[in-house]
């Protein structure tokens, strides 16, 4: 019951942009109605708590209160955030302290950093230094722990007013950046200048110990980045961006190619980098421990002497990339199953899908923003289905080895068309594209890069601190890894070079979901042949377009395009 109540958390947040008055004045009168009805099941629980009408009763009422909670929650941090954003174009001279990496840009290259004397509180903003704009800002170099006067033009972000194209100013709010600022011109500040300025509240926030632990991750990160630079390896973006996360080393035609492909997920860290590493240190530890104090397993039990650790672990490297949705996902997923194998409760795979879900909308409410949240959730649901139809299979139905080995390919093969067709109206919700070879080009990168290649270079990168000629030998070996997986790529990406533009009225993506549901109920439940009459409105939608020519003001400059059902011209200026 209390994961569906959940749900009902959930969807309230996702409604985050959307007006509901009667919502948000009301959210706490349902809120205190759930409570007197649980109350009330709790005084006289012999006589009301198995009741079905009382069971029903709160269920509906504490999904409803928990959606408008959630809702008024995700309403009023979005209040908040917009009040910190910048609406008009002018300059500024402002304090700005570094803590995060930068992002090389065609350009220049551009850098989140903090402002100080904006607001009471500092906020972020998106720094743009162009390499030609000023000759002071080609030869300073922003550092990360540095404090800097900066002057330049505040550009407030515009939302494009085309459905599909990419929405900077949501983009902004949903990793927490107010502003776009074009830097003319940079000074270093001392700290003893920053401290004489009124900031001492910030410095002293900087020598706390999460603030220090944090930074140096950062430097970690440069230090990983910077290494693989001056390398000779020939695929150092991708190692660098399977490593951390960062992709400032990748290449166009890389980004572009793996957009094709429909794997570009595969850049994310998420569950299968910070498993990978999680198990090599607790297999470390584990091992030291059977060496050199074995007798501490008569203390607690081997499962859950390691659980500290294997969280720590997740923590760790969840850090050193940046804290991103799917790695975050991972996080809270692992803490939630350790706390409930610590106090050894049950726990079924979906209720903790829901559960990571919640806290993480505690956490960042934002987060319902990103097209990462929803595919990363939907994809680990199907994989959830897939494992529990596994569940079900007689154990004796695999006994030799070239069984299996059929067996992992067969479930391999069908985790990834049901993956692909699950989540096709998220993508086009998301991206109105799609990749036809995406589940052929998954079936090769998914066992390659998780089975091999990220082992290898996370490996390559521990052992790099530690030995850095050796650690090169093994970025070497992840390097040659990943050449031969570019030659199997770049044969998919012959077959089909370009990505599917499909545009569909509400109506056609409601059927689509209708039929995709009834596709994966299960068995017994609805007939599979009424996913068919699903289909027909979105046969009868498909129509025959003239060439049109469209010429849009988007608010950053004029929009033009050329199309029709043959080719696609799009022309910005």
């Amino acid at each position: 019951m209390l994961k569906i109540i959940l749900l009902g958390w959930i969807a309230g947040i996702a409604m985050m942009g959307h007006h509901f008055s009667f919502v948000s004045t009301s959210w706490w009168i349902w809120l205190s109605i759930a409570m007197i009805i649980f109350g009330m099941g709790c005084i006289k629980r012999n006589l009301y708590f198995d009741q079905p009408i009382y069971k029903s009763l709160i269920l509906i009422s504490a999904s409803w209160a928990l959606f408008c909670t959630g809702y008024h929650f995700a309403d009023s941090r979005l209040e908040q955030r917009l009040e910190l954003r910048e609406l008009e174009t002018q300059p500024f001279e402002a304090i700005v302290y570094i803590k995060k990496i930068d992002e090389p840009t065609l350009e220049g290259h551009k850098q989140v950093a903090e402002i100080l004397n904006r607001h009471a509180q500092p906020v972020n903003w998106m720094l743009y230094l162009k390499n030609n704009r000023h000759v002071s800002i080609n030869t300073q170099t922003l550092q990360l722990g540095h404090y800097y006067r900066i002057y330049g033009k505040i550009k407030p972000a515009h939302s494009y007013a085309i459905a599909g194209a990419f929405d900077q100013e949501k983009w902004f709010l949903q990793q927490n950046i107010m502003s776009a600022f074009s830097v003319q011109n940079i000074q270093a500040l001392t700290l003893d200048e920053v401290y004489g300025l009124g900031y001492q509240p910030h410095l002293k926030q900087q020598q706390a110990i999460p603030a220090k632990f944090l930074l140096e991750i950062e430097k970690i990160r440069l230090t990983f980045r910077q290494m693989l630079e001056r390398s000779s390896l020939n695929n150092k973006g991708l190692l660098l961006a399977l490593l951390t996360g960062d992709e400032s080393l990748l290449s166009s035609t890389q980004k572009d190619q793996f957009q094709q492909l429909g794997i570009s997920h595969l850049l994310a860290i998420s569950g299968p980098h910070v498993l990978i590493f999680a198990f090599m240190f607790t297999w470390l530890l584990k091992i030291t421990v059977q060496r050199f104090h074995p007798k501490l397993y008569l203390w607690k039990p081997r499962q859950i002497l390691l659980l500290l650790p294997f969280v720590f672990s997740v923590l760790l490297y969840v850090a050193f990339v940046g804290f991103e949705i799917p790695a975050m996902r991972t996080l809270l997923t692992v803490s939630i199953a350790s706390l409930f194998l610590i106090f050894r409760q049950s726990l079924q795979p979906f209720a903790l899908l829901v559960y990571s879900a919640s806290f993480l909308l505690i956490y960042d409410p934002f987060s319902i923003l990103s097209a990462a949240f929803w595919l990363s959730y939907g994809a680990c649901f199907i994989l959830l289905r897939i494992y529990q139809t596994i569940e079900q299979l007689p154990k004796d139905q695999i006994a030799t080895v070239s069984q299996r080995f059929f067996f992992i390919i067969k479930i391999l093969v069908e985790s990834q068309w049901k993956i692909f067709v699950a989540l096709m109206p998220l993508v086009l919700i998301f991206f109105q594209q799609i990749s036809w070879v995406a589940p052929f080009s998954n079936l090769i990168a998914i066992p390659l890069l998780s089975g091999l290649i990220v082992p290898v270079n996370i490996f390559a990168a521990c052992v790099w601190l530690i030995s850095a000629p050796l650690g090169q030998f093994f970025f070497q070996i992840s390097d040659s890894l990943l050449s031969l997986l570019m030659v199997m790529l770049n044969v998919l990406q012959a077959i089909s070079p370009d990505l599917y533009g499909v545009s569909c009225t509400p109506l056609m993506m409601l059927c689509l979901i209708i039929c995709i549901l009834i596709i994966f109920m299960p068995r017994g439940t609805i007939p599979k042949a009424w996913a068919i009459i699903c289909f027909l409105p979105i046969l009868f939608g498909l129509k025959a377009q003239p060439t049109v020519l469209s010429i849009l003001d988007v608010g950053q400059g004029k929009y033009s395009r050329l199309y029709n059902m043959e080719f696609n011209l799009t022309v910005g200026f």
